[in-house]
C-alpha cells in the first residue's frame, strides 16, 4: 500500500507540474474568427436592477453573448446572499431568451 501511495503522490505531482505551464499567454479578445458567444472569449455582465427570492433582495445580471445578425442571446442570473456562508453571495439561473441587439448593452460593442 505504502508504493501504491507513493506512485499515486508522484503521478499527481507530475499531473500539476504539467498544468501549472498551461494558459493562455495574453487574455482573448472578446470576438475572433466569428466565434459566436464566449467560444473565442468573453463579455462581461451588466447589472439589471434587484429581485426578491425567498425574502432576499438578490441583484440581477444581464450576460449578453452574439447568437445570430441583429439577435443576442441573454442568460439571466441572480446573486443573492448565502444562508450558509454568511458574507458570501451564491448564482442562481433564472431564465434565458433571445432579444435584438438594440436591446442589449453588446450594441456599443465594435465589430473586430
Amino acid at each position: 500500500m505504502h508504493i501504491r501511495a507513493r506512485a499515486t503522490l508522484l503521478a499527481l505531482a507530475s499531473a500539476l507540474a504539467a498544468c501549472a505551464g498551461a494558459g493562455p499567454s495574453k487574455p482573448l479578445p472578446p470576438t475572433l474568427g466569428g466565434g459566436k458567444g464566449s467560444e473565442f472569449g468573453n463579455y462581461a455582465a451588466t447589472a439589471a436592477g434587484t429581485v426578491t427570492i425567498d425574502g432576499q433582495r438578490c441583484y440581477v445580471w444581464n450576460w449578453d453573448r452574439p447568437f445570430a445578425p441583429g439577435k443576442v442571446l441573454r442568460y439571466r442570473s441572480a446573486s443573492c446572499p448565502s444562508t450558509e456562508f454568511p458574507g458570501r453571495f451564491i448564482a442562481i439561473d433564472l431564465d434565458h431568451s433571445i432579444v435584438p441587439l438594440a436591446e442589449s448593452d453588446l450594441r456599443f460593442e465594435t465589430a473586430p
